[in-house]
C-alpha cells in the first residue's frame, strides 16, 4: 500500500507541469507600422560681377571688364573709370573678403613687359551710392585725388560699407585705373600691353 500512494503522488505533479507550460505559450497579435518623411534644401552661395549692363558670373572665365581700357598711358596722362557692380546671385547672405588685381599679358608683350607695366599702374576703388555715377569728378574730385594701390595688389575689404550682402543685393563700385603724374615707370614698361585680372573673393555669412 505504501507504494502505491508514491507512484500517484508523482503521477499528478507531472500533470501539473504539463498544464503549467501550456498557459505560457506564445499567443499572435495585430501590428502596425508608420514612417515619417522630411525635405531639406542647402542654400546658395553664388557671387557674380555686372557691369551695370550685362552681367557676368566670373567663373570658370573671368569677365570680360571691357569699361576699364586706357590706351597711351604716360605719367599724369588719361586714365580710365568704370564700374563694376558684386552681385549676391545665390540665397545666402555673403561677406566680399578681399578683391585682388593681378597683371596678365595682351598683345605681343611678354610677361616681363605687362609685369613692369603693372608696377607703374595704379588701380583704386570706391563705393557708389545710389545716385552716383562712376567718373573724373566722383573719383578725383568728390572723394580726392588718391592713387590707389599697384597691380598686384590684394585689399582687405571685408570692413567697407556694402561688403555684406543679403541675398539679391549688389555692391556698386567705382575704379580708376591710371599712372599717377609721380610714378616713374621702368624702361620695360613703355609700349607694353596688358590686362588687369581682378580676383573677387566672397565667404557666407555665418549665423
Amino acid at each position: 500500500m505504501r507504494v502505491l500512494r508514491h507512484v500517484q503522488i508523482r503521477v499528478a505533479l507531472s500533470m501539473c507541469a504539463a498544464l503549467g507550460l501550456v498557459g505560457y505559450a506564445t499567443s499572435a497579435a495585430f501590428t502596425d507600422a508608420g514612417s515619417v518623411g522630411a525635405s531639406f534644401v542647402s542654400g546658395k552661395l553664388d557671387l557674380s560681377v555686372s557691369d551695370g549692363t550685362t552681367p557676368g558670373q566670373g567663373a570658370p572665365t573671368p569677365y570680360p571688364f571691357n569699361a576699364l581700357t586706357v590706351d597711351g598711358m604716360y605719367p599724369g596722362g588719361p586714365a580710365s573709370y568704370a564700374e563694376l557692380r558684386l552681385v549676391n546671385s545665390g540665397t545666402l547672405p555673403l561677406t566680399v573678403t578681399t578683391i585682388g588685381s593681378s597683371a596678365a599679358t595682351a598683345g605681343s608683350s611678354t610677361t616681363a613687359q605687362a609685369d613692369a607695366l603693372g608696377t607703374a599702374v595704379r588701380l583704386r576703388f570706391v563705393t557708389l551710392g545710389p545716385s552716383d555715377v562712376c567718373n573724373a569728378n566722383f573719383m578725383d574730385v568728390v572723394n580726392g585725388s588718391g592713387t590707389g594701390s599697384p597691380i598686384p595688389t590684394t585689399v582687405n575689404v571685408s570692413a567697407q560699407q556694402g561688403a555684406t550682402l543679403g541675398a539679391g543685393a549688389n555692391w556698386r563700385l567705382c575704379f580708376k585705373l591710371a599712372i599717377p603724374a609721380d610714378t616713374v615707370p621702368p624702361a620695360a614698361a613703355q609700349g607694353a600691353s596688358m590686362r588687369v585680372m581682378l580676383a573677387v573673393d566672397a565667404r557666407q555669412v555665418q549665423p
